[in-house]
């Protein structure tokens, strides 16, 4: 039979895996979201060069 002690322990070490489980995936999820953000950046970049490349966005740009 098992005591009241080490079910609470069993309960403690299930419930810290599942806590830590979660903190991965919360970190993978941070650096997926960052390495979106650096792409959207730099896509928004290159956008604006070409807006101020055009003879359009010159105009706008300069007004």
């Amino acid at each position: 039979m098992v005591s009241n002690d080490e079910l609470v322990k069993q309960h403690a070490k299930v419930a810290e895996d599942a806590v830590t489980a979660r903190w991965e995936k919360a970190g993978n999820e941070v650096v997926e979201l960052n390495q979106m953000l650096e792409d959207a950046g730099k896509e928004d970049i290159v956008l604006q060069d070409r807006v101020k490349s055009s003879q359009w966005g010159s105009s706008v740009l300069d007004k």
